[in-house]
């Protein structure tokens, strides 16, 4: 098999953006009223904590979202994401989740959650793209499994 370039982008994660938008909407009229009540700060710091943590997610969430497309290459034996290269024998499974703009993720052995640089959909194509990496996982001995999976964010 001849290398086969492919476009791929981010997940966009609408998901996660809203979630993450509600909970920083909910914490920051507490916050607000906390600062200005001037109560205990023991009392605000897990609230700040949580609103941290949520606004550092959702702006991640959405930059990553918002990058441009890159190239996947397909090579015997290998697939090369991102100038990192993971050979087919260290795959356990390619994942699909969803079926308009499916998003795809190579989970490694040994892990549990999938790689964050390893999830990503098709930026254009998604039907050649499907077929193709059906096609070199099924020369490569890979498990296919269209279903939900978990991955970092």
């Amino acid at each position: 098999m001849k290398v086969m370039t492919l476009s791929i982008k981010k997940p966009a994660r609408f998901r996660t953006i809203i979630g993450m938008a509600i909970v920083c909407l909910i914490t920051l009229p507490r916050l607000i009223d906390f600062i200005q009540s001037q109560s205990n700060i023991s009392r605000i710091v897990p609230w700040i904590v949580l609103f941290v943590v949520s606004a550092t997610v959702l702006i991640g969430t959405f930059f990553r979202a918002m990058q441009q497309p890159t190239a996947m290459q397909l090579c015997d034996g290998a697939i090369r994401i991102n100038g990192r290269e993971i050979l087919a024998k260290d795959i356990q499974r390619i994942m699909k989740a969803g079926y308009f703009r499916p998003v795809i993720g190579i989970k490694p052995y040994g892990t549990w959650l999938v790689p964050l640089h390893l999830c990503f959909r098709f930026a254009d194509g998604e039907d050649r793209g499907m077929a193709t990496i059906l096609k070199w996982a099924e020369e490569n001995r890979v498990n296919v499994a269209s279903r939900p999976f978990a991955s970092w964010w």
